[in-house]
């Protein structure tokens, strides 16, 4: 006996359709993003919203280093248990930012070695400037 599809408007099949193109839209309104720009906002320091600026920011990124422990008396089996992570190195490039407090920090940094670790937002915005994603990073 051959299967026999609802053929009502309101059936379990028109609905995933309608959600897939919904969903297709919302993708195609967002995705690909052109012309990758940030905005990092450092906590300590008042800013305006146009304050600091980069075209690129690379290592955002995260790896979990895991131990391998055999199950005693079965050696069949491994268990994989995570030990450590590890954080890359964040570059900003290519910035622009006014004469301020941040201005004197990087210049404490180079010039006297007094390094302070900061906790800051990475913002990737839009071409109409607005954020889509937010990465918060601590003691940077």
């Amino acid at each position: 006996m051959a299967m026999k599809w609802p053929s009502k408007p309101w059936s379990w099949r028109t609905k995933v359709c309608r959600l897939k193109s919904h969903n297709m839209a919302m993708e195609k309104f967002q995705y690909p993003l052109t012309g990758f720009h940030f905005l990092v906002s450092f906590e300590l320091f008042p800013q305006t919203p146009y304050d600091v600026r980069f075209q690129e920011v690379s290592g955002l990124s995260m790896s979990m280093n895991v131990d391998t422990v055999s199950e005693g008396g079965e050696n069949r089996f491994q268990h994989k248990l995570p030990t450590k992570a590890s954080f890359s190195d964040i570059t900003l490039k290519r910035g622009l930012f006014l004469h301020t407090e941040l201005y004197r920090w990087c210049k404490d940094a180079i010039e006297n070695f007094d390094f302070k670790p900061l906790n800051l937002a990475i913002s990737l915005l839009d071409e109409m400037h607005a954020p889509v994603y937010v990465w918060r990073v601590f003691n940077a």
